[in-house]
């Protein structure tokens, strides 16, 4: 699971913490706007600065703000963070993310996840398949494509 290449770079690994960390920043979203006052997203955002502020000490040609960055910056630095953690681990978290995701959707009242302009122009549930299962479905061809390769299966 941690041999690079499988997509870029990237090993199924990779791929996995970097659908997770959406899968994160999702679930921080919806609680956040079930209960604004507990400070998930907040939180959420602090962690992630925090680890961008440790990611610059290497790159300091990334942005210093974590808004700041664009996908592959924002990628480069969440597969950095998961990239501490042992496979097994990283697969964890992507469960306990993805366990904790569909709790949300499911504590979102219907209205908020249709509702236009929650996320950018979109709603909710137009940003949700890149956010989770539609993400893996992207990243699913070149796994499938890895795994055909002599000694991967």
């Amino acid at each position: 699971l941690s041999e690079p290449g499988v997509e870029g770079v990237w090993s199924v690994k990779q791929i996995v913490a970097h659908v997770a960390g959406y899968e994160e920043w999702t679930v921080a979203f919806l609680t956040n706007r079930l209960n604004p006052a507990a400070g998930i997203l907040a939180a959420h955002d602090a962690f992630w600065q925090a680890q961008l502020d440790v990611y610059r000490q290497d790159h300091p040609d990334f942005p210093v703000n974590m808004d700041e960055t664009d996908d592959d910056q924002t990628n480069a630095v969440v597969v950095a963070v998961y990239d501490r953690y042992t496979a097994p681990e990283v697969l964890d978290r992507e469960r306990n993310a993805y366990q904790r995701l569909i709790s949300a959707v499911q504590a979102t009242p219907e209205s908020q996840l249709i509702e236009l302009g929650t996320v950018g122009k979109k709603s909710i549930m137009e940003i949700l398949p890149d956010q989770a299962h539609g993400h893996y479905q992207g990243h699913l061809p070149a796994i499938q494509r890895w795994l055909a390769q002599d000694g991967h299966s």
